[in-house]
């Protein structure tokens, strides 16, 4: 195929404010939390019946959205675990140690769990399901904070 071909997709621009996400269930739950967020959406022809609500969102909002081909999201995603789907959003700041421990403050038992030299966004994003599944309140970092924003960690 050639480089110019219009049946591939464009990469587009990154923007340093944006991140993509990607697998059915990240996706939904950004969605689900964040919507506001959403930016563009890539998506297999497959999914469209799963995603009937986020496209219809996007309409609504103007955003883009576009069905793609399987070896297009591979590219975009820079894996082959995107499921079907991938967001582009906009980044969430990280919250500060502060503003977690005064938004947690009225909680009597809540839970934090501190990570230390975890460098593998599977892992990490291993470590973050399990926190959930046993009722954590929050996961505190040290070090870079660019692994949180991976959409690896995040599936």
């Amino acid at each position: 195929m050639n480089e110019q071909s219009p049946e591939r997709v464009a990469q587009p621009r990154r923007n340093r404010d944006e991140m993509r996400v990607y697998g059915i269930n990240a996706c939904l739950a950004l969605f689900a939390q964040r919507p506001h967020d959403l930016r563009k959406v890539y998506l297999l022809q497959t999914r469209i019946a799963e995603l009937k609500t986020v496209l219809a969102w996007c309409v609504q909002k103007k955003l883009g959205y576009r069905v793609v081909e399987n070896a297009d999201l591979d590219k975009l995603t820079a894996s082959q675990h995107h499921e079907g789907v991938c967001f582009e959003v906009r980044r969430r700041a990280p919250m500060a140690l502060t503003a977690l421990l005064q938004k947690l403050a009225p909680r009597k038992n809540a839970v934090l769990a501190w990570l230390d030299g975890v460098g593998n966004p599977h892992n990490f994003g291993a470590v973050l399901r399990s926190a959930a599944n046993f009722g954590v309140d929050g996961v505190l970092l040290s070090g870079d904070a660019a692994l949180a924003e991976s959409g690896a960690a995040l599936r």
